[in-house]
């Protein structure tokens, strides 16, 4: 994973109000917690490469919530390269996007005990047009959108045993995305799908024109979904050369495994454990 090798500092930057934006490299610190109001503009902004941003343990980014609200919790631009955000034991809620990620070769981490993006108008975490980005520990729940949403993203590798919970949307979906690894994933009553991979919006498999790229060589590994409101984990039709191994699924209000390929012969099912599929041969 990249990472920022420039001059150490003496002391982080504290960062003590929303609307920052942090335009150097440097490390920066939050030590206290921080609530915006307003529903545009970002808590906070990194748009410097070679930047890493600690939030103490036990604060929070605050928004002020509401479907209205557009403004991200924490927003990574495109140019800001080898960025490191940790929040061990810290929560972001009550933005538009918890953490809006567009930037690459990017560590968002809160091991090894785990932080919380929760309460967020659309998605938890979103990686737009990103490579190489690791999500290590990061608990995403009650959004209305996704928990994890990625978009033309590529090289993501999601560990931790991270957990999507009651989303809105599906709690991982997955669309024009590829050669990315989700280990540990456990997906509950999401209000959509547990783990979506396609373009549609919804749960229901169709050959209608697409209006994204397939996702390939995805992996997902040892994993589970349950009580989601629509069904476990999905493969869409078009999604191929994608492996599902080590993953359960149950109480799911559709099938605990749907694979939309014909035969299932073009994605890899192996060594897993659910109750109902869409088809004999998921295994």
């Amino acid at each position: 994973m990249p990472a920022w090798t420039g001059t150490a500092q003496s002391a982080p930057i504290a960062i003590d109000a929303c609307g920052t934006v942090i335009s150097t490299p440097g490390i920066y610190t939050v030590g206290e917690s921080l609530t915006s109001t307003s529903v545009t503009v970002d808590c906070i902004e990194i748009a410097s490469p070679g930047v890493s941003l600690g939030l103490a343990s036990g604060i929070s980014l605050s928004g002020p919530g509401g479907a209205g609200v557009t403004a991200a919790g924490i927003k990574v631009d495109d140019k800001a390269n080898g960025v490191q955000i940790n929040f061990l034991g810290a929560k972001i809620q009550g933005f538009g996007v918890g953490i809006d990620d567009e930037g690459s070769g990017i560590i968002i981490s809160a091991a090894p005990t785990g932080g919380t993006i929760t309460g967020n108008a659309a998605q938890g975490i979103l990686v737009n047009k990103a490579d190489v980005v690791l999500i290590d520990s990061v608990d995403s729940e009650n959004n209305g959108g996704a928990g994890l949403e990625l978009l033309h993203a590529t090289g993501v590798t999601v560990t931790g045993v991270p957990i999507f919970e009651s989303n809105g949307g599906y709690g991982l979906w997955v669309h024009s995305s590829s050669h990315n690894q989700f280990f540990n994933v456990d997906a509950f009553e999401n209000k959509s799908s547990g783990i979506y991979v396609g373009e549609s919006d919804t749960d229901k498999l169709s050959a209608k024109a697409r209006d994204g790229e397939p996702s390939t060589d995805n992996v997902f590994l040892d994993g589970g979904t349950v009580q989601n409101g629509g069904a476990g984990i999905v493969l869409d039709l078009g999604d191929n050369r994608n492996v599902v191994a080590d993953f359960t699924g149950e109480s799911n209000t559709d099938d605990d495994a749907i694979d939309g390929t014909p035969a299932c012969t073009h994605n890899k099912w192996v060594n897993n454990m659910f109750g109902k599929t869409n088809r004999s041969c998921i295994q």
